[in-house]
């Protein structure tokens, strides 16, 4: 952006802003970060730490949290609270699976509120220590965020650019509402899916103040049957405007030679590219797959094989067995987060759940550089704002039934299940030359077609099962991939 961008246009991101201005003009913030980000120069912000600091206590009696699990809620309540437009935190800050499975039954409910107001008690007190900069406790880019918020900074400026409106941390939102200046908001409100993040369509309020809007419908990137199943969606979350594609076929995914496969989660990543690892299959995970998801799996696999020693996930280990595990989640439905999708992943490949984790292991040690038949791995999440010639859908990326249920009886969509269709729209937009669903999803569509497909013109339909074969269009996918590799491996 800085190379292409006059020089009288500054391309910053709201943590630069804020870095510029609170940490830029403060040794003390600047040692407190300096801490958080690298140990040998000061305390890291860790459960131990914030337990022993402001005196943390736990294990007080049967199933209550121990002092990390309450230090850790107490640290992602400040961290709920920085991303925040609030200027107090308060018990809405507590995220709701902050507390452990157990604890979130409505049979635990008074436990659970004197625990969350213990919790705000401890929050206040952790969020004194973080933005007092001679006190050396460390911070996060987001404590410089929110104390830029807290202090009302503005920044001088004639006209604000804002991308990615839609996915905006409500703190941020709150910060560009009140500079000075026009604005010009950029986003997709269909692309909304870090509401887990706690992300905001920010593009809402603009909107409903009667902010002129202006809509950009034609695509560059896919073809025609790609823009009709994504209009289909479109029209499903109650969207008048849809969208165009090129007009040329789709290719058909040949699945021996290199493609792209597109999952919601880590979870489903792991247990993918373990099968293709044992298939002799390349494999290249894009932004690799968290320490904790690992952890995760091998406690699950341990308590499922009865070896409760090696649980290392607390809420595991207070469940004390498998089934008792599963009942917890099944009691709490949507509020078990992807607890379900541990469950069904180690009841599915229990036999080869060892296996999957050092063949991933193993793949994401190696060089990041590959072949040009290797199977590259990403969560939608990750694939937002990008593209790849040869896309497959993971089964994964389906509407739960719930949202289609709703959609039949055109009930309204909470926030998550509205998200859910978000994600399933970005997912299927990343596919430049051919896409590949499963059957589940093409049932989904099958089904949205039968609902709301009378709104589309018949050149956006596309008969899901029907992938058009086309040796002119396979040299093209080839010309396609031979360029992107030169362009990503030529000297500079």
């Amino acid at each position: 952006m800085r190379l292409r961008a006059p020089n009288l246009i500054n391309a910053v991101t709201s943590h630069s802003l804020a870095y510029a201005q609170v940490i830029g003009n403060s040794n003390g913030y600047a040692q407190k970060l300096a801490g958080a980000l690298d140990p040998s120069t000061g305390p890291t912000l860790t459960p131990v730490l914030i337990a022993r600091s402001i005196n943390i206590s736990g294990r007080i009696g049967e199933g209550y949290p121990s002092a990390e699990q309450l230090a850790l809620a107490t640290l992602r309540t400040v961290e709920v609270f920085q991303t925040s437009a609030d200027l107090v935190i308060c018990r809405d800050h507590i995220p709701d699976d902050a507390l452990p499975l157990h604890l979130r039954h409505p049979d635990q409910k008074d436990l659970a509120d004197q625990i969350r107001e213990q919790i705000v008690e401890w929050a206040h007190e952790l969020w004194r220590r973080m933005i007092n900069e001679y006190n050396g406790f460390p911070i996060s880019h987001d404590t410089y965020l929110k104390v830029f918020h807290l202090r009302g900074y503005t920044v001088p400026g004639e006209l604000w650019i804002l991308d990615e409106y839609q996915d905006t941390a409500p703190v941020v939102a709150d910060i560009i509402r009140n500079q000075p200046g026009q604005k010009l908001y950029i986003g997709d409100p269909y692309q909304q899916i870090y509401g887990f993040r706690r992300a905001i369509n920010a593009l809402h309020d603009p909107i409903e103040r009667g902010v002129q809007s202006h809509y950009l419908t034609d695509s560059f990137r896919y073809n025609y049957q790609i823009a009709g199943l994504a209009s289909l969606i479109l029209r499903a979350l109650g969207e008048r405007n849809l969208v165009r594609g090129q007009h040329r076929p789709l290719l058909p995914v040949n699945e021996h030679e290199s493609h792209t496969v597109i999952c919601r989660s880590n979870l489903t990543i792991l247990a993918r590219a373990g099968e293709a690892l044992l298939r002799q299959r390349e494999v290249r995970i894009e932004g690799g797959i968290p320490e904790r998801t690992f952890t995760r799996v091998e406690s699950a696999l341990a308590l499922y094989e009865g070896r409760l020693e090696d649980v290392r996930i607390d809420a595991m280990r207070i469940a004390g067995s498998w089934d008792a595990l599963v009942q917890q989640v099944h009691a709490l439905g949507d509020r078990a987060g992807d607890a379900w999708s541990l469950i069904r992943l180690i009841e599915r490949y229990a036999t080869h759940i060892h296996i999957f984790l050092a063949l991933v292991r193993g793949a994401l040690q190696r060089s990041k550089r590959s072949s040009l038949n290797a199977i590259q791995f990403i969560t939608a999440h990750k694939s937002k704002g990008r593209e790849f010639p040869l896309v497959v859908l993971d089964e994964d990326l389906a509407p739960p039934e719930t949202v289609m249920m709703k959609l039949r009886t055109r009930e309204t969509l909470t926030a998550t299940e509205r998200e859910a269709l978000h994600l399933l729209y970005v997912a299927i937009t990343r596919a430049e030359l051919g896409l590949e669903l499963p059957n589940r999803i093409k049932t989904t569509f099958h089904e949205l077609q039968s609902l709301f497909g009378q709104h589309l013109e018949p050149e956006d339909h596309l008969a899901s099962d029907q992938i058009p074969e086309s040796n002119a269009f396979r040299k093209v996918a080839q010309k396609a991939r031979i360029e992107r590799f030169i362009r990503q491996h030529r000297r500079p």
